[in-house]
């Protein structure tokens, strides 16, 4: 009931969008629509929005067949699990996360990032429920779902390996996701990853949009393992708080909207502080 009324909420607040997929949306369906055509998007589209959008992205979305108002309800349903998860994992008193989640759905950021109709939105909200579902102990059923995440976005891959470094059950539940993923979309990643290592931060003339870090594509994966096993090593209970917030800081690219993605990690550590109290 709780999720119900703050999706009805999230639509009645972001119902100026409702009609169209976001400037970044309309890129993302364009590639869609190329490769359920039998045609390469990296190789037709130039365009940076869709050159950071992973092959599995554009599999998932021709398999769900997603045109417009589907993309646009998707990262509607992303933001309001974002922003209702992390209050769950804050673990604050009713009153108190009413106001806190009308807050996270009317910040700036929130309200920039579901005009453009980002992917973001949707792997913030995957993250979050990964989170939620470690902090009940499940970390298997956590681990699937940030691997289909990291899939969508490899941002958050220092959380996945601190997933699987918890136990080979955890690391096959994520490859059994993320496997048959990989493989279908193989055709495409020679081509994507040509166009991720050409790209720059550079949007219709404006710099600075983005920041690119100094460390290269090839390394992050190789970061976010270290990363990742580090913290699962570190017996102390703010380490996963560490897993999730380093994806950001080993990503070799960052947009303001990323920091998005900082919400589960900051409403679990606020979640352990209540603990302690």
């Amino acid at each position: 009931m709780r999720s119900t009324l703050a999706l009805l909420f999230c639509m009645v607040a972001w119902s100026d969008y409702l009609g169209n997929p976001g400037a970044d949306g309309k890129h993302v369906i364009e590639a869609i629509g190329l490769y359920r055509a039998d045609a390469n998007p990296y190789a037709m589209l130039s365009s940076n929005v869709v050159s950071v959008q992973t092959p599995i992205t554009i599999l998932v979305g021709s398999i769900l067949g997603l045109e417009a108002v589907g993309w646009r309800m998707l990262t509607v349903i992303g933001g309001c699990a974002l922003a209702y998860l992390t209050v769950l994992l804050a673990r604050l008193p009713r009153p108190h996360s009413v106001v806190v989640f009308v807050l996270l759905v009317c910040f700036p950021v929130m309200d920039y990032t579901v005009s453009l109709g980002n992917l973001t939105l949707i792997v913030g909200g995957l993250i979050a429920l990964s989170v939620e579902r470690f902090q009940r102990g499940e970390v298997e059923a956590a681990a699937m779902i940030a691997a289909f995440a990291c899939c969508l976005k490899p941002l958050m891959l220092p959380w996945f390996f601190y997933l699987a470094a918890q136990g080979w059950r955890p690391m096959a539940a994520g490859i059994c996701v993320a496997g048959p993923l990989v493989m279908l979309s193989a055709g495409l990643l020679p081509e994507w990853l040509a166009s991720v290592s050409s790209w720059r931060p550079v949007w219709d003339g404006v710099e600075n949009l983005a920041t690119m870090r100094w460390m290269p594509s090839w390394l992050f994966p190789i970061a976010s393992a270290l990363l990742g096993l580090a913290c699962s090593r570190w017996r102390v209970d703010h380490a996963p708080v560490l897993a999730v917030a380093g994806g950001l800081v080993l990503s070799p690219v960052v947009w303001e909207h990323y920091t998005l993605l900082l919400l589960p990690a900051l409403g679990y550590g606020v979640g352990l502080d209540s603990e302690d109290r």
